[in-house]
């Protein structure tokens, strides 16, 4: 059975951004208003030397956005598996630059409380099949 073509949207989406590949629309304006592409947020896709994030699900895929002088970060995670998924995230704060200790965790479309401190291992679910999330922490 087809997937509805915005659920298809979302998927494609995800896998665009987490590989760096062209992407629009309104997700990707979250991103870009976070200041994606500006020369002071660094990015971290899930195959850099030194990770910033370690998510204990191979099968999810990520890239992080940092703005180090506020000490803030967006990330999208996007699920390589048909079933839901929830992996632990957690954060290297050398990689980062920063620690995200003491900010919460969001959800940056729904403004749902994922983590009440960065600090900590959390979990995130990812609805199947692909699941994508868009996190931030505030």
């Amino acid at each position: 059975e087809a997937l509805p073509e915005a659920q298809r949207n979302r998927i494609e989406w995800g896998m665009r951004v987490v590989h760096e590949i062209q992407h629009s629309g309104p997700l990707s304006r979250m991103l870009f208003d976070y200041g994606y592409g500006k020369p002071e947020v660094a990015v971290f896709p899930y195959w850099s030397e030194r990770p910033p994030v370690v998510v204990s699900d191979d099968a999810v895929r990520w890239i992080v956005l940092a703005r180090r002088k506020e000490k803030t970060l967006l990330m999208v995670l996007t699920s390589w598996s048909e079933k839901d998924v929830r992996p632990m995230v957690s954060f290297n704060t050398s990689s980062l630059g920063f620690s995200p200790a003491g900010r919460r965790v969001m959800d940056a479309e729904s403004g749902e409380v994922v983590a009440p401190d960065a600090r900590s291992p959390f979990s995130v679910n990812l609805k199947g099949p692909y699941g994508v999330r868009i996190l931030r922490t505030e």
